[in-house]
């Protein structure tokens, strides 16, 4: 969605919303530690055992949706259709079984992808059948916005 297109829904989520009615905007932080983060959509980890093994990252080949959307809060914010009323940064664990299961996922982001090193890391951990699967980190973003 374009960033013009972002700042329409937002507007009418505002038409529709009672008076000091509240949003929720949930979606992948791309901030880390400051600094934009170009193409780490999430930190994979190979499940043995209780142990969570680093195997590589699931890269984005885009983020400018993600991009537009924060845009599209900031203008939202100063033209005063909504207040702030807090922002938070929190890990989002999600656990595929199988590697079929995770490139099954994959399928349904269009720019997102697994590098071959780190596939090749996954193949070899969950060969063996020790392993209880794959976990993917991903770091969102929730800001609670309210009505004006």
């Amino acid at each position: 969605m374009t960033h013009e297109g972002m700042v329409h829904a937002l507007k009418e989520i505002h038409r529709v919303l009672t008076p000091g009615g509240w949003l929720a905007d949930l979606r992948p932080n791309r901030r880390l530690e400051g600094r934009r983060r170009r193409d780490v959509l999430a930190t994979l980890f190979g499940l043995r055992g209780r142990r969570e093994i680093p195997v590589g990252v699931l890269e984005e080949g885009s983020f400018a949706d993600d991009e537009a959307a924060d845009r599209a809060v900031r203008r939202a914010l100063r033209e005063g259709l909504f207040t702030l009323l807090s922002t938070e940064t929190f890990p989002f664990r999600f656990y595929f079984r199988t590697l079929a299961l995770l490139d099954d996922h994959l399928g349904t982001r269009s720019t997102a992808f697994l590098e071959a090193p780190t596939r090749r890391r996954l193949e070899a951990l969950m060969r063996g059948g020790s392993s209880r699967g794959i976990l993917s980190v991903e770091t969102l973003l929730l800001n609670v916005l309210r009505k004006v």
